[in-house]
């Protein structure tokens, strides 16, 4: 029976719980630590829904089974018949259906429901070690006599099973190191673990856990074993490359062999008698002589108490018998399901002479039998039966043999098929059936189908016992007395014998009523589990989604300094572009505009709203340029350029088309540049006119016959005239720049030069016709007439000198 009630809000501090009485068991949760479809659940209880646990008959239940052993590869028809109704019941509600046949179409057609199916079989309750007192006494006790007295110092090899996402498996290596470690042993270890489920082992082989595990480990073994990450912690490699992960089915695949030590704990709680029954032979044929067995605090060894030791019977910890050896045999699990099972549907085939002569022969001459299960449900019925069962009052509900049969012949089935197992001979007996007050003598034949597509069903046959005439005429004329007593004997005789048979049967059904007892028990301790699995999840959850909101408003408080340094950076950029006096342009990928500084409007008209509008759309003030072409050649050649450019209002600019890329260098738009080159072009114009008017003069002087030299303020020369270079033979570059007197040989420093640049000129401004004589290397002895005057630019006297000569050389004979 299942209750949902809200607790004493006194007693849980307000906060809203559901509670969940099942049995001695007693679980309590918060509601907002619950998964939704359990929370939907519960309502809906309260509510006073039809939530009730649904019948599911067999047929339907190996109809699943065969579902999800083809789509799914795993085979779940060995676990705890209780256990895979309750889970299937809980897809059932998950989804609302009432008839569990709707449901199985329901998973034939989605293969995502086949995977949720499979995942609510599969239990994964773990963490990290899991009853901590149980290891330490597996580290105190039984480490010691496993290893300490090795003769070989090799490898330890451990297989852990049922590992689920592999806390117990690391927890194993954690006390392996640290033993070796304290106890300087020269040897290492090798563990093997396994589970169904390969999210989970993917998990596993990650090695990385969230941070509420330093809760179960304490903080030298987070420290030694573990590397922080955030708020995760990773294995060390050290330890994760001793493990190997691996997807198995204890039931299915091979196991592991020559092991030291072999953990299963609470695996078997969810697998039934029988699979249990060859599960602990193999764990002890994997072990090696000695090896340790380390079970679940609810698990036992069962019936095999001759194959291993008792090492601590609170902790299930066993050592394998050194000394006992058994009968090797292959383990005889379950084969798999016959396709001819699965087919609800078959084709009807015409019917042969040979078929309709068998038919007729079966029911002329074949005795009365019924085909039933093990519950004693009814499947098919053979020939006229109603001698031996019939209906009881009251409404009817099924077709069950138990309920149906007559007096002394309901407790014979209900034994014979208690004890009876698949692979099990005929069981045959007579017993006596009342029918209207007579006693009816009928031979009861009970044996199993061995066929795959009969597989749980048995056949019962009833035959009358028929008396020879001789004999029974010479039974029923007995003397009185002695008839009397004979029938009064086997009237005793036979109440005593149905006594016996209902003794025995209370007794087996006693005893299946306490296995079953037991197994609801580990099935409540598993359903605590899961449930304490399912609130640790959410706490978890609840932490990781504190941690990620404490996470966001780190994030978004950087966020929002990263806008307000960007918003700086804006204005600061528009600041300085408004700020160099020039007007700049930027455009997007598209050529539409992004932004621009104060001054571009003397170069387009446009405004604040233009923003994002294509630069074509807009006026340009510019004459006999395209600035989307031009902007549109950058783009395509991702290269710069440089073009004059004049507006209407005949200023120029020197304009500079550039690509802005980001930070990945990739091109992200144009800026266009305009630099005022007004100023420049003006000088530049003046500079023409100088040059041409320098080119006029200089052609006037280059025509005057006598040299001429203009002379600095410091006597050297700036300029020459031709006439100069061919008199004195020198030229312009060995004469330009260089002093008047150091020019040639030094030909020219004649002290009376000296005297007339230096003194006369300086105060007279002017001197002519002053008369020199001298003798030059290269063109002989001169006279010359001198002839100097100080120069004046634009009205200033700037100290240039314009020294005229004149040869004044006599000719020969004169």
């Amino acid at each position: 029976m299942v209750m949902v009630q809200e607790p004493d809000e006194a007693k849980y501090d307000g906060m809203p719980r559901a509670a969940i009485q099942t049995g001695t068991v007693d679980f309590v949760l918060p509601v907002q630590d619950m998964p939704l479809h359990l929370i939907e659940y519960f309502q809906r209880i309260k509510a006073g829904e039809n939530v009730r646990t649904r019948t599911i008959d067999n047929r339907n239940l190996s109809k699943i089974h065969a579902v999800l052993r083809n789509k799914s590869g795993h085979d779940f028809s060995h676990y705890k018949e209780s256990t895979i109704r309750r889970r299937i019941n809980r897809r059932l509600n998950v989804h609302g259906y009432n008839n569990p046949s709707e449901y199985l179409r329901h998973l034939q057609r989605h293969p995502e429901e086949i995977k949720a199916l499979v995942k609510e079989m599969l239990i994964g309750v773990t963490q990290f070690f899991r009853d901590p007192e149980a290891f330490q006494a597996l580290k105190e006790t039984v480490l010691p006599k496993l290893l300490n007295n090795r003769a070989d110092q090799g490898t330890v090899r451990a297989w852990v099973t049922g590992c689920a996402t592999g806390e117990e498996a690391y927890s194993l290596a954690i006390i392996l190191s640290e033993y070796i470690d304290e106890h300087q042993l020269d040897m290492d270890y090798q563990i093997f673990a396994t589970d169904l489920d390969e999210d989970a082992i993917e998990i596993a082989r990650t090695g990385v856990y969230a941070g509420d595990i330093a809760r179960d480990v304490n903080p030298e073994r987070l420290k030694t074993f573990f590397q922080k990450q955030d708020h995760d912690y990773r294995i060390r490699t050290g330890i994760r490359e001793k493990i190997v992960f691996a997807p198995q089915s204890v039931i299915k695949d091979p196991p592991f062999t020559r092991l030291d030590m072999l953990l299963c704990r609470n695996l078997l709680i969810y697998l039934d008698f029988e699979i249990q029954k060859k599960l602990i032979p193999l764990f002890h044929y994997s072990l090696n002589p000695g090896g340790i067995l380390f079970l679940g605090h609810s698990e036992t060894i069962g019936g095999f108490e001759d194959y291993f030791d008792i090492l601590d019977p609170h902790w299930k910890i066993y050592q394998r018998k050194k000394d006992f050896q058994e009968a090797r045999r292959p383990l005889d699990f379950p084969p798999s399901v016959s396709k001819n099972l699965e087919r609800s549907i078959r084709t009807i085939q015409p019917v042969s002479i040979s078929e309709l002569v068998e038919r007729t022969l079966l029911d002329q001459f074949t005795p009365p039998a019924i085909i039933i299960d093990k519950q004693g449900e009814i499947r098919y019925i053979h020939g006229r039966v109603h001698k031996f069962l019939e209906h009881a009052q009251g409404p009817v509900s099924s077709y069950n043999a138990f309920e149906m049969a007559r007096e002394n012949l309901k407790m014979h089935l209900i034994s014979v098929l208690h004890r009876m197992r698949p692979d099990a001979p005929p069981s045959r007996r007579v017993i006596g059936i009342r029918q209207n007050g007579d006693i009816l003598d009928v031979r009861i034949t009970v044996s199993p189908i061995r066929e795959e597509q009969g597989q749980g069903l048995y056949v019962v046959m009833f035959e009358e016992e028929v008396k020879d005439p001789i004999t029974a005429q010479r039974t029923d004329s007995p003397p009185e007395n002695q008839g009397d007593q004979s029938s009064e004997m086997a009237d005793l005789r036979n109440k005593l014998l149905v006594s016996e048979e209902k003794l025995r049967t209370t007794v087996e059904e006693l005893e299946s009523t306490n296995e079953e007892l037991r197994s609801s028990n580990e099935e409540y301790q598993s359903t605590n589990e899961e449930l304490q699995s399912a609130n640790e999840e959410l706490n978890s959850s609840r932490e990781e989604l504190q941690s990620l909101n404490e996470e966001l408003e780190t994030v978004n408080s950087e966020l929002q300094g990263k806008m307000q340094q960007v918003e700086d950076a804006y204005g600061e950029m528009t600041k300085m572009l408004n700020s160099l006096n020039m007007p700049v342009i930027f455009l997007d990928k598209n050529l539409c505009i992004k932004r621009f500084s104060a001054h571009a409007h003397d170069i387009m008209e446009m405004i604040d709203t233009d923003i994002g509008r294509p630069v074509k759309q807009l006026h340009s003030k510019v004459v006999g340029v395209d600035l989307e072409e031009e902007a549109h050649k950058v783009l395509l050649n991702e290269s710069a350029r440089e073009l004059e450019i004049k507006t209407k209002q005949g200023k120029w600019y020197l304009m500079r088309t550039l690509p802005f890329p980001d930070a990945r260098r990739n091109v992200q738009g144009v800026v266009l540049a305009f630099v005022d080159i007004n100023e420049l072009k003006e000088i530049t114009g003046r500079y023409t006119d100088l040059a041409k008017e320098w080119r006029y003069a200089q052609g006037i002087v280059d025509t005057v016959r006598e040299p001429l030299v203009a002379l600095d303020r410091d006597l050297k020369v700036i300029s020459a005239s031709r006439a100069f270079y061919d008199t004195f033979q020198v030229k312009p570059g060995e004469t330009e720049g260089q002093s008047l007197f150091s020019l040639g040989n030094g030909q020219w420093d004649i002290p009376e030069l000296h005297n007339l640049l230096n003194e006369i000129l300086p105060e007279k401004k002017v001197f002519n016709d002053f008369v020199v004589e001298h003798d030059f290397p290269d063109i002989g002895r001169k006279e010359m007439l001198l002839n100097a005057r100080s120069m004046y630019i634009d009205g200033e006297d700037h100290g240039c000198i314009l020294l005229a000569i004149q040869d004044a050389t006599p000719m020969d004979g004169q």
